[in-house]
Protein backbone atom coordinates (compact mmCIF):
# COMPACT_ATOMS: atom_id res chain seq x y z
CA UNK A 1 0.00 0.00 0.00
CA UNK A 2 1.34 3.42 -0.98
CA UNK A 3 0.64 6.44 1.20
CA UNK A 4 -1.13 9.16 -0.78
CA UNK A 5 -3.37 12.21 -0.59
CA UNK A 6 -1.09 14.26 1.64
CA UNK A 7 -2.82 17.35 2.97
CA UNK A 8 -1.18 19.93 5.18
CA UNK A 9 -2.94 22.56 7.25
CA UNK A 10 -0.95 25.63 8.23
CA UNK A 11 -2.42 27.62 11.08
CA UNK A 12 -1.42 31.29 11.44
CA UNK A 13 -1.16 31.88 15.18
CA UNK A 14 0.06 35.49 14.91
CA UNK A 15 -3.42 36.90 15.65
CA UNK A 16 -3.35 35.06 18.99
CA UNK A 17 -0.05 36.56 20.19
CA UNK A 18 -0.43 38.61 23.33
CA UNK A 19 -3.95 37.40 24.08
CA UNK A 20 -4.72 36.20 27.57
CA UNK A 21 -6.93 33.45 26.12
CA UNK A 22 -6.64 31.45 22.96
CA UNK A 23 -9.21 32.41 20.31
CA UNK A 24 -11.27 29.61 18.76
CA UNK A 25 -9.18 27.81 16.13
CA UNK A 26 -11.84 28.47 13.50
CA UNK A 27 -11.17 32.21 13.92
CA UNK A 28 -7.47 31.90 13.09
CA UNK A 29 -6.40 32.17 9.45
CA UNK A 30 -5.28 28.90 7.92
CA UNK A 31 -4.04 27.56 4.62
CA UNK A 32 -4.54 24.08 3.21
CA UNK A 33 -1.99 22.47 0.92
CA UNK A 34 -3.14 19.55 -1.20
CA UNK A 35 0.13 18.14 -2.50
CA UNK A 36 -1.53 16.07 -5.23
CA UNK A 37 -3.69 18.88 -6.59
CA UNK A 38 -1.42 21.87 -5.92
CA UNK A 39 1.99 20.35 -6.69
CA UNK A 40 1.35 17.10 -8.58
CA UNK A 41 2.75 14.65 -6.02
CA UNK A 42 1.38 11.29 -7.17
CA UNK A 43 1.99 9.43 -3.91
CA UNK A 44 4.22 9.66 -0.87
CA UNK A 45 6.86 7.06 -1.58
CA UNK A 46 10.47 8.19 -1.40
CA UNK A 47 10.83 7.62 -5.15
CA UNK A 48 7.79 9.73 -6.04
CA UNK A 49 8.82 12.57 -3.76
CA UNK A 50 12.33 12.52 -5.22
CA UNK A 51 10.98 12.52 -8.78
CA UNK A 52 8.66 15.44 -8.09
CA UNK A 53 11.33 17.52 -6.39
CA UNK A 54 13.62 16.78 -9.33
CA UNK A 55 10.94 18.24 -11.65
CA UNK A 56 10.95 21.41 -9.56
CA UNK A 57 14.70 21.63 -10.04
CA UNK A 58 14.45 21.65 -13.82
CA UNK A 59 10.98 23.13 -14.21
CA UNK A 60 9.21 26.41 -13.76
CA UNK A 61 10.99 28.69 -11.26
CA UNK A 62 7.69 30.38 -10.31
CA UNK A 63 6.21 27.01 -9.35
CA UNK A 64 9.27 26.26 -7.24
CA UNK A 65 9.06 29.63 -5.45
CA UNK A 66 5.35 29.08 -4.79
CA UNK A 67 6.05 25.58 -3.43
CA UNK A 68 8.86 26.74 -1.13
CA UNK A 69 6.80 29.70 0.14
CA UNK A 70 3.75 27.53 0.67
CA UNK A 71 5.73 24.80 2.43
CA UNK A 72 6.98 27.25 5.08
CA UNK A 73 3.50 28.64 5.72
CA UNK A 74 2.84 31.41 3.20
CA UNK A 75 -0.10 31.19 0.81
CA UNK A 76 1.23 31.91 -2.70
CA UNK A 77 -2.31 32.69 -3.91
CA UNK A 78 -2.73 35.66 -1.60
CA UNK A 79 -1.05 38.86 -0.51
CA UNK A 80 1.45 36.69 1.42
CA UNK A 81 3.47 35.77 -1.68
CA UNK A 82 5.98 38.64 -1.32
CA UNK A 83 6.53 37.78 2.35
CA UNK A 84 6.99 34.12 1.48
CA UNK A 85 9.50 34.92 -1.25
CA UNK A 86 11.43 37.20 1.11
CA UNK A 87 11.57 34.47 3.77
CA UNK A 88 12.70 31.85 1.23
CA UNK A 89 15.45 34.26 0.11
CA UNK A 90 16.47 35.03 3.71
CA UNK A 91 16.89 31.32 4.38
CA UNK A 92 19.10 31.08 1.27
CA UNK A 93 16.70 28.66 -0.44
CA UNK A 94 16.48 30.96 -3.45
CA UNK A 95 18.79 33.46 -5.13
CA UNK A 96 17.76 37.11 -4.89
CA UNK A 97 16.99 37.29 -8.62
CA UNK A 98 14.67 34.25 -8.20
CA UNK A 99 16.55 32.49 -10.96
CA UNK A 100 17.87 29.57 -8.98
CA UNK A 101 16.76 27.41 -6.06
CA UNK A 102 19.69 24.99 -6.28
CA UNK A 103 20.57 25.29 -2.60
CA UNK A 104 17.15 23.84 -1.84
CA UNK A 105 18.01 20.66 -3.74
CA UNK A 106 21.24 19.88 -1.88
Amino acid sequence: MKPKELMQTILNIRPSWGNSTMPPLIDLPHTMIDYAKDYDFTDLTAESIYDRLHKFEFGNTRETVNYLSNKIGYNPNSNELDSGEARVESWSLLTKDHANADTYYC
